[in-house]
């Protein structure tokens, strides 16, 4: 059989093209991926430095209002600008947190990395806790702000009348101030999965400040709960005024030489009375034993309501001039 030189070599070129096809589509949905991961990744990488541009504009602003803060919060204007403020925080946070979510799920593997291994390892908690946080701050500017208004130039609440609706319009806050207490506390178990022990300086101290605070922002939010029973919203409160002499010390300040009655209804004060710590329980047969010591060394078989305080323990000792105030005067103090 003689074989044709040319059809032979165009059988050969055809065969080493087909067989090379696959490889070249291969190659080509490799190339067109990368292009498009690439556009994906430079795409997210430019809204999260938006992001980032935002979120320090807006801290700065804060920082700002943090300088004087009665400004921000004395006028409906102010309340809406630190309220806008704070809402393009929050969006800024979250979007970074889903827009940067692969990069921060490599950057927390990076926490061997010297110096700043610690600052990229708490990078994500740090998103959570700062969305928590505005959270919270956005609860209690909606918890406070109908309250404030109240106050304004122009507001059309009766002056005599101001007192009284703020106190209600704070109770009607309280859903807003639990919800604040809540985000404050979910913001505190964020930093709790940050380690502080190996952040850069640069991070170190407002996280160490964050700390700080927190708490007492947990405490006022519930404060703010509690505010219109402790002010005699929907009853009158009756508290006890203690008056202690340092001259004479007991593990809560002094000897309790005055005892003050106070009543408060509708966050007004509607009595005040004064009278000597002796007289109290003067007349009044009190049959609770004394502490060991104070019978050893100041010859006392009863506790006397001017020694109530012997223990260290403040809400014990509350415990004991409540007991003995009611016992003594019959009046049942708050």
């Amino acid at each position: 059989m003689v074989i044709d030189p040319d059809r032979y070599t165009a059988w050969a070129e055809d065969s080493l093209a087909a067989r090379h096809r696959p490889t070249r589509i291969v190659l080509a949905i490799l190339v067109v991926s990368l292009i498009l991961a690439g556009v994906v990744a430079g795409t997210k990488l430019t809204r999260v430095f938006q992001h980032l541009f935002s979120l320090a504009t807006q801290a700065n602003m804060l920082r700002q209002w943090a300088q004087d803060p009665g400004m921000a919060l004395s006028s409906p204007a102010g309340r809406a600008a630190l309220r806008s403020g704070l809402g393009t925080m929050r969006n800024d946070l979250r979007a970074l947190y889903v827009e940067g979510g692969f990069m921060w799920r490599g950057l927390q593997r990076l926490g061997w990395a010297p110096v700043i291994g610690g600052d990229l390892q708490a990078w994500p908690a740090l998103l959570q806790s700062g969305i928590h946080l505005t959270d919270a701050e956005l609860a209690g500017m909606a918890g406070i702000e109908p309250v404030l208004a109240v106050h304004d130039p122009g507001s059309s609440v009766a002056p005599e009348n101001a007192t009284a609706e703020s106190l209600w319009r704070l109770k009607m806050g309280a859903s807003h101030f639990a919800e604040g207490q809540q985000a404050v506390a979910s913001a505190q178990a964020d930093l709790e999965m940050v380690p502080t022990q190996r952040l850069s300086p640069l991070l170190a101290k407002p996280v160490a400040l964050a700390n700080t605070y927190l708490p007492a922002l947990q405490t006022a939010f519930g404060l703010a709960q509690g505010a219109p029973a402790l002010l005699g919203a929907d009853r009158p409160a009756t508290y006890l005024i203690l008056a202690q002499n340092s001259h004479e010390l007991r593990p809560t300040g002094g000897l309790i030489s005055g005892v003050g009655l106070l009543r408060i209804e509708g966050a007004k004060v509607i009595s005040a009375t004064l009278e000597d710590g002796y007289a109290a329980d003067a007349d009044c047969d009190c049959v609770l034993p004394a502490p060991a010591p104070l019978r050893e060394y100041m010859w006392t078989p009863v506790l006397k309501l001017r020694d109530a305080n012997w223990s260290p323990d403040l809400p014990a000792t509350a415990a004991v001039v409540r007991s003995i105030y009611g016992r003594c005067q019959g009046v049942e103090v708050d």
